[in-house]
């Protein structure tokens, strides 16, 4: 059972890294609030390093991909306002 939960995990993990790879202009909820996603690059690993503009701190915040993915970060889809 313990061998399904790491396995499943693991999983959950690579799906969530390669959404944030093509998430470049992208929203994302972190625990430090919402900001825009700069750029996504790769890191040491299997690691990415992902840099994110929120509105309220200055500057940009340097975040690992893993870290985000820890700490239950969300991705928000891109809204399409062309219907």
């Amino acid at each position: 059972m313990t061998n399904d939960l790491i396995s499943d995990s693991g999983i959950a993990c690579k799906s969530f890294m390669e959404s944030l790879w093509g998430s470049e202009g992208n929203f994302i909820d972190t625990k430090l609030g919402r900001g825009r996603i700069d750029a996504v690059r790769t890191k040491a690993g299997q690691d990415l390093e992902v840099i994110v503009k929120i509105p309220d701190l200055d500057g940009f915040t340097l975040f690992s991909g893993l870290d985000l993915w820890i700490n239950d970060a969300k991705l928000i889809p891109e809204c399409s306002s062309s219907r």
